[in-house]
C-alpha cells in the first residue's frame, strides 16, 4: 500500500487552521480575576441549600419500593413473634404471618393463647353437606402450623421478605362469590386500623 501524501488542498486547509488558531489565541487576554473572585461568582452562579427550596413531600418522594420492602431481619436473635391484632371466629388480622412454600406459620413461643386454629384458616376446600365433609374442611399443616421461635429460626434462618400493607386473604372455595367476603374484609380491616373510618355502614 503506497503511503499517504496530503494534496495541496489539504495542506492549505491545516495551513489556514493554524494561522487562525494563532491569531484567537494571542487576542485572548489573561484573566485578572482572583481565586476569591472566582469563588464569588460561582456563588452567585450557584446557589447554596439554603436559598434551594425543597420540592414538595410527596408519598413517592418519602418512601420507594426499595423502602417498603425492606426485609425483616433478626439476625442471631429471636424471630419475632407473630401478633393477633384482632380475632372472631373466621376473621383473624395479624401482623408478622409467615409464609413459606404454600404454608402459614403463625410464630408463638405461647400457643395456649391463641385462638384455635381451624378458626383462624380452613383447607378452603369445596364445601358439602355431612359430617365427613365437614371434617375435611379443618385446617392441616399444609395449610397452617403453629411454631415456637427455636424451630422458626431453623426455618427462615436470620430474615424474612417482607409485605407491607394490608393483605387480604380469600381462602374460601369457588363456589362461594369472593366479592362479598373482599368487601367485609376491606371493612373489618378499617375498622380495627386507628384512626381510620370504616369504608361505610349498615344502616
Amino acid at each position: 500500500m503506497p503511503p499517504f501524501v496530503p494534496t495541496p488542498r489539504e495542506i492549505f486547509l491545516l495551513g489556514l487552521l493554524l494561522t487562525g488558531l494563532l491569531i484567537f489565541s494571542t487576542t485572548i487576554h489573561p484573566s485578572t480575576l482572583s481565586v476569591s473572585d472566582l469563588s464569588k461568582l460561582r456563588t452567585n452562579y450557584y446557589p447554596t441549600e439554603d436559598e434551594v427550596e425543597p420540592p414538595p413531600s410527596t408519598f413517592e418522594s418519602q418512601y420507594s419500593l426499595q423502602a417498603l420492602n425492606v426485609p425483616l431481619r433478626w439476625g442471631l436473635g429471636q424471630v419475632p413473634e407473630t401478633q393477633i391484632v384482632a380475632h372472631v371466629p373466621g376473621w383473624t388480622i395479624f401482623d408478622r404471618l409467615y409464609f413459606v412454600n404454600g404454608t402459614f406459620y403463625v410464630v408463638s413461643d405461647s400457643p395456649e393463647n391463641l385462638p384455635d386454629r381451624k378458626n383462624m384458616i380452613s383447607s378452603g376446600i369445596f364445601i358439602a353437606n355431612g359430617a365427613e365433609e365437614e371434617a375435611k374442611r379443618d385446617p392441616t399443616d399444609r395449610d397452617m402450623r403453629i411454631i415456637d421461635t427455636d424451630t422458626a429460626r431453623r426455618l427462615f434462618d436470620t430474615q424474612a421478605e417482607r409485605l407491607d400493607g394490608v393483605t387480604l386473604l380469600v381462602n374460601d372455595p369457588k363456589q362461594f362469590p369472593a366479592s362479598p367476603t373482599i368487601t367485609t374484609g376491606l371493612r373489618n380491616c378499617s375498622s380495627v386500623s386507628g384512626g381510620y373510618t370504616p369504608l361505610w355502614t349498615h344502616q
